[in-house]
């Protein structure tokens, strides 16, 4: 579900999204931003009913025999020890990502206007980020 539901809020979370953007009518009228500010709010409600939907189905009516809040807590704490610090290696790619993230989110405002041919072809596209 959640693939389905996220992979909508995005051009690139799709392959059917990716055919629909790069069709020729379609293509220079939608951008990645302005598919996410389209599809963000469908993908929330399809998260959210998901959810609802997974949680009334198996998780409602389940009880931990045995299992108590102090335990899940000493659970919670090992498995963060086990998991250690942020590595350079992590920071980087989340680094990446929020810069690429950014990058689409401003480009139909900034670089599409500055980087164009003699005939007026825009050469920055959501596919150069």
């Amino acid at each position: 579900y959640s693939a389905s539901a996220g992979g909508i809020a995005t051009l690139t979370g799709a392959i059917p999204n990716c055919f629909l953007a790069g069709e020729k009518v379609l293509s220079e009228r939608i951008s990645w931003f302005g598919w996410f500010r389209f599809a963000f709010p469908i993908s929330l409600v399809t998260w959210l009913l998901a959810y609802l939907v997974l949680h009334v189905r198996y998780v409602r009516r389940l009880t931990f025999a045995g299992i108590s809040r102090k335990v899940l807590e000493q659970e919670q704490l090992e498995l963060l020890n086990e998991l250690g610090p942020i590595s350079r290696d992590e920071v980087m790619v989340a680094g990446v990502q929020v810069l690429q993230i950014g990058l689409l989110a401003v480009r139909p405002f900034t670089f599409s206007t500055w980087f164009s041919s003699p005939y007026g072809d825009k050469l920055v596209n959501d596919a150069t980020l």
